[in-house]
């Protein structure tokens, strides 16, 4: 199935690269650390693996990635096709806001890094949550990166893209136009090697919160605050990382969410 991400896979990956890509590690790294040494893990919207991969580093026992992109799945594939040993690394090619099993399901942890921002509608974001409900086992977790939890998006960005203009090692969200439950968004990134620009949405917090609940997940829900690292963060941390991170950690950019099965 072809998608806005099937000719832009090199540029994405570096994006993980830029300080905002870097915080998401570590903050997403800290969230799941309780949960994920010999965990079975279900990483949805898993682009190019990236997390997918670091699950497993961080000691989870098996991952099954999914992604809509079949360009991505190839490349995630590709990458990983030697390096993990047989069965703890899987992918598929799949519109996760379909309900359905993937793998054998019944998973310790699902993870949705900017997984929840792809749905326009809350209808959209109910059938997402479903999917995790589907595939979490009793007790289980999910952990999501998504944008800031506001109930105003659009003044938000128009904050953000204030403070943090469009420009190198920024990522810049670009309110296109409103729509019933929160803001279309552009985004824009400039990395040294090109422009990377790709569309998604901005629901507001309520609507999360309340999909969540339709969407069968009824346990606990928390919104992290970001936490900066003190040290590195793979590899070389310049100043200006710290200065973007200080930043996003004090006006919008992104939350960790935690939604427990019950």
């Amino acid at each position: 199935m072809a998608t806005q991400y099937d000719n832009i896979g090199t540029l994405f990956d570096q994006m993980r690269k830029t300080p905002q890509a870097k915080l998401v590690d570590y903050n997403v790294q800290r969230a799941v650390t309780p949960y994920i040494k010999g965990a079975k893990v279900l990483d949805l919207a898993c682009g190019t693996g990236h997390f997918s991969t670091k699950a497993l580093e961080w000691g989870a026992a098996s991952v099954f990635g999914v992604d809509l992109s079949s360009a991505m799945i190839e490349t995630a594939e590709t990458a990983n096709a030697t390096t993990h040993s047989a069965g703890s690394l899987q992918f598929e090619t799949a519109d996760c806001s379909i309900p359905k099993i993937f793998g054998t399901g019944s998973y310790d942890l699902i993870l949705g890094v900017w997984f929840l921002n792809y749905s326009s509608t809350k209808a959209q974001m109910t059938g997402m949550y479903r999917t995790i409900s589907l595939n979490l086992k009793p007790g289980g977790i999910f952990v999501g990166v998504n944008p800031y939890p506001t109930e105003d998006p659009r003044s938000l960005h128009e904050k953000e893209i204030q403070i943090r203009p469009i420009g190198l090692d920024i990522v810049a969200p670009v309110v296109k136009n409103d729509i019933d439950d929160g803001v279309a968004v552009h985004i824009i990134t400039t990395v040294e090697s090109g422009r990377l620009e790709f569309d998604n949405f901005h629901l507001r917090k309520s609507v999360y919160e309340a999909a969540a609940r339709e969407g069968g997940l009824v346990g606990k829900l928390v919104w992290k605050d970001v936490e900066i690292p003190q040290g590195t963060v793979d590899g070389e941390v310049r100043e200006r990382d710290r200065e973007i991170w200080r930043s996003l950690a004090e006006y919008g950019g992104f939350r960790v969410l935690m939604v427990w099965k019950e």
